[in-house]
């Protein structure tokens, strides 16, 4: 069999890896069995795309929940929320804080417990306190030694030390990587008072009354493009019927 390469190989081979199957050059089924056929970019081609970026998202999740304080990823990532603070960082062009924010987010931080079991030479025990196991807590809130770093972030945050307690077993990934789970974002449907929101087909908050979820008139609707107080946030575009 000759080999292909090009940019359609690649997409079989992510299909495949995604647990879909290309049955036929129009038709293709996804992974829980339900069948996708279209000859042109139609509207069942963009549901085709929506449905693989999803179930590409789902197991890119899954995968990263696996890695080290990766738990509670799985369900999903606020990106948008999680690269905040990096994106301001690169814009004012503080790269050496840059550089140690996506040392945390990459779980590239190693605590003497961690490095003494990949090298039982290390001892675990905490090389600034020397009293007791490094472990992730210990390093990033629970030292004593944190007290001293006078850095203004590390000053403002210590006050989340006793959350962080209660929550780190559960939310590995928030407090020891600084990475947002998508299930922790609060639901702003009461709290905007906006035009219709919609994202990915569904209502996040709108103004007076909202037909249900695929009973919207046909139509074109438009972004409204006009900033507002939430706009850094692609959860929440302002749109408008045609």
């Amino acid at each position: 069999m000759r080999e292909v390469y090009g940019l359609m190989s690649n997409v079989i081979v992510l299909l495949y890896r995604l647990g879909w199957n290309p049955y036929h050059i129009t038709t293709w089924y996804d992974p829980k069995g339900d069948r996708y056929s279209f000859s042109s970019l139609s509207g069942s081609s963009h549901l085709l795309i929506k449905e693989l970026i999803d179930t590409y998202n789902s197991t890119s999740s899954l995968r990263a929940s696996q890695h080290i304080n990766g738990i509670w990823m799985q369900g999903g990532v606020a990106w948008t929320q999680t690269l905040a603070y990096s994106r301001s960082l690169k814009k004012d062009k503080q790269h050496c804080r840059l550089a140690a924010v996506e040392t945390v987010l990459t779980a590239s931080c190693w605590p003497n417990a961690r490095v003494s079991i990949a090298f039982p030479s290390q001892s675990p025990i905490c090389s600034r306190c020397q009293s007791v196991i490094e472990d992730d807590f210990h390093a990033f809130w629970g030292c004593d030694h944190n007290q001293a770093i006078e850095d203004e972030d590390v000053v403002n945050t210590n006050r989340y030390i006793p959350m962080a307690q209660r929550e780190a077993e559960t939310y590995p990934c928030l407090w020891f990587r600084g990475i947002l789970p998508a299930s922790l974002i609060k639901d702003f449907s009461n709290d905007l008072e906006a035009t219709p929101r919609i994202v990915h087909e569904t209502v996040y908050a709108y103004e007076l009354s909202a037909p249900p979820k695929n009973q919207w008139p046909s139509g074109v609707y438009h972004g409204d493009g006009s900033g507002g107080p939430h706009s850094k946030y692609p959860q929440f575009v302002g749109v408008e019927q045609e």
